[in-house]
């Protein structure tokens, strides 16, 4: 196992009485040993985890105390620390007297996190199904009066959540999406896979795909299928180069969208300037609208606004439909 060597001769402080507004210690040797900090929290691990992690890397293996030192961390809790880090896979320890601890490398422990929560997403998964049978059997003896569905209002924050909303919008579609998009808001979409539930639909749902200021499409064409024109050309585009290929580059290329003007929709939200709006409309029913992320801060947020009040939906079809 590779040791990573103190980078001054001896135990570097990581994360030595400074702190940031959320309390997140950043180390005072190193803006980059503060980041890798933020870093390693932001993929799962605890503050204390990742401090402790971080002086491993930086100083090699260490006894408790030393590790206690360089974090500022009581070394009881340095204890409990590192045997949550050694479950994880992430730390080992030596049979010296005092035990010595060491990490993996910095890229061994990105991709053991990433498998942990691979296995936990998986694990989650395979819950689904004995969850619905202990719901259908906590409830098989009442009668539970019909909940009429309501028109519902939700505004929601951040990527994540919005593309998992437009992902079980496009999962319920019976006859028609309808997508207007900005090419910056198109490769996110498909970053997140959000493409690849359109393309997944069955031949009799009609697809129609607008993308906002894209100026070199190879030619323009409607991803609407169904009926006789419901025919897969040779990339598996429908409706005679016209689709949702998998990958954005293979979008661009086959021009399987329609080319609509930069500006074709837009609404002054911030200080006067217009901001385009990308929408997702799903049988004429459901809506999800998606500002382009701007603000008078500079600091950019994401956040759209869904509604399944028909009148609504319908309105922006009919727009969305005259767009050219």
């Amino acid at each position: 196992m590779q040791k990573h060597p103190s980078v001054t001769g001896q135990t570097a402080k990581i994360g030595a009485n400074i702190s940031n507004n959320s309390g997140d210690y950043i180390g005072s040797d190193s803006s980059a040993i503060g980041n890798l900090v933020l870093e390693l929290r932001s993929m799962g691990l605890s503050q204390n985890e990742a401090r402790v992690l971080v002086s491993l890397l930086v100083n090699g293996q260490s006894i408790a105390s030393d590790v206690s030192r360089s974090t500022g961390i009581q070394r009881t809790e340095v204890y409990q620390t590192l045997y949550g880090l050694q479950s994880k896979g992430l730390v080992f320890s030596t049979f010296d007297k005092p035990q010595k601890y060491y990490s993996l490398a910095v890229g061994e422990i990105v991709d053991a996190l990433i498998e942990i929560k691979q296995r936990a997403l998986r694990e989650l998964a395979a819950r689904k199904g004995y969850c619905e049978e202990l719901f259908c059997k906590a409830i098989e003896s009442r009668v539970a009066p019909r909940v009429q569905s309501r028109e519902n209002y939700q505004v929601l924050t951040g990527m994540d959540a919005i593309c998992t909303k437009i992902a079980r919008m496009i999962l319920g579609a019976r006859s028609e999406v309808l997508v207007l998009v900005s090419e910056k808001k198109l490769r996110a979409l498909v970053y997140m896979d959000v493409m690849d539930r359109l393309q997944s639909l069955p031949e009799s749902v009609r697809i129609t795909l607008k993308v906002m200021g894209w100026k070199d499409s190879g030619g323009s064409g409607s991803s609407g299928n169904g009926g006789s024109n419901g025919k897969q050309n040779n990339n598996g585009a429908r409706n005679g180069g016209a689709g949702a290929p998998q990958r954005y580059d293979d979008m661009l290329a086959s021009g399987s969208f329609v080319s609509v003007d930069e500006k074709a929709f837009a609404c002054d939200l911030v200080g006067g300037t217009p901001v385009p709006l990308n929408m997702v409309i799903v049988d004429r029913e459901q809506i999800i609208i998606l500002p382009e992320e701007q603000s008078l801060d500079g600091d950019q947020k994401e956040f759209g606004f869904y509604t399944n009040t028909r009148s609504l939906a319908s309105t922006f079809a009919i727009v969305h439909d005259q767009l050219k």
